[in-house]
């Protein structure tokens, strides 16, 4: 058995560029046609050197999509990909500079 200590996932931040630009390159994998696609939260957990993100992600209306990502963390390496997808409501539309909506699950 290994001895290295598993981090548990971060709390919920809110997202940043780099966490859109993530999302942004995997919109194409994403079942559905949407009008907006805004990631607005995430959190994170670190393992050697891969990072996995469960980014929250609105698409318009009051529809949401969780993506779970892996993102290699070597440097010049910029791939990502989609393990996960599961769509939520969201209870209302989120204005520009919303942190965070409410959401149902």
């Amino acid at each position: 058995m290994s001895s290295e200590k598993v981090e548990p996932w971060s709390e919920e931040l809110p997202a940043t560029q780099e966490v859109q630009d993530m999302c942004d390159k995997v919109r194409d994998q994403i079942p559905g046609s949407f009008k907006l696609f805004k990631a607005f939260s995430y959190r994170v957990f670190l393992l050697a050197r891969i990072g996995r993100y469960e980014a929250k992600v609105y698409v318009g209306d009051d529809k949401g999509v969780r993506l779970v990502l892996t993102s290699p963390l070597i440097a010049g390496y910029s791939g990502v990909t989609v393990d996960s997808i599961q769509p939520f409501r969201i209870l209302y539309e989120i204005p520009e500079n919303t942190q965070t909506p409410k959401q149902s699950d």
